[in-house]
């Protein structure tokens, strides 16, 4: 998992983890998230995590224009959850992006010209600050001043997305024009071998981790129910925040 990870960052793209429910990988997005900001303070300045929902339009990940605070008559440019990552009052940001069930907004729709510049382009949007057009620009384009009507995309910045792989024909289903821009990261349940073993090891590193104390037979038992439920041939497997609730009850 972090070898493809890595392969995927370097190589330049956007992430997407897909896999069975609760098997984490909304919390890896996280983590990674927390790795970046840490190992590379010169290069990151924060995180923002969202959840994509079906109202979703270019308005929620672009902007739009919204009544002033003083003056409710005067309408002037506001910036959605994507560009929010690049500037903050004049200052040039670099915060990554966490998109939780992606899938259940029509992302087509609701990225509008951002498709353009998830492929590296510039692209001017049918918005105007200070009587400019606002230009969203790699950094390796820019030169010059920070203008009010400027966002700098810097070429580290990524976005982290997760999908449900159980939802994925009963949601909006991704583009191919959209998905060759990522990189897809399967996070899988555990193998077969690791859920039956006499002592239950599989299910007790998980309760350590979690602080959940268990007998042993529970643990054990509960190993076998996740073995029994992974091992059907309908693909509804899950992964170990299910094993978390049913420990917690």
């Amino acid at each position: 998992l972090i070898e493809s990870i890595t392969a995927a960052l370097n190589a330049g793209k956007h992430l997407i983890f897909t896999g069975p429910p609760g098997t984490g990988k909304t919390e890896i997005a996280r983590q990674l998230c927390s790795y970046l900001n840490t190992e590379y303070p010169h290069i990151y300045t924060g995180q923002q995590l969202t959840t994509a929902t079906a109202d979703w339009s270019t308005f929620e990940t672009v902007g739009g224009y919204m009544p002033g605070e003083s003056d409710g008559e005067n309408l002037s440019f506001e910036p959605g959850q994507v560009l929010r990552r690049f500037k903050k009052e004049r200052t040039q940001r670099n915060e990554l992006l966490v998109i939780d069930e992606i899938n259940r907004a029509d992302i087509d729709k609701s990225f509008g010209q951002l498709f353009t510049r998830l492929s590296g382009q510039a692209v001017q949007l049918p918005y105007r600050r200070d009587g400019e057009e606002i230009e969203v620009v790699p950094a390796s384009d820019f030169d010059g001043q920070l203008a009010p009507n400027r966002y700098v995309v810097p070429a580290s910045w990524r976005i982290f997305a997760t999908m449900n792989s159980y939802d994925k024909t009963s949601l909006y289903e991704l583009s191919y024009a959209f998905m060759r821009r990522f990189a897809f990261i399967q996070v899988p349940v555990p193998d077969d071998e690791d859920y039956r073993t006499e002592s239950g090891e599989l299910v007790r590193s998980y309760a350590e981790a979690w602080e959940i104390e268990a007998t042993d037979r529970t643990l054990r038992d509960i190993g076998e129910i996740w073995a029994a439920v992974n091992a059907t041939d309908d693909g509804r497997e899950i992964g170990s925040a299910i094993i978390k609730d049913i420990l917690s009850h």
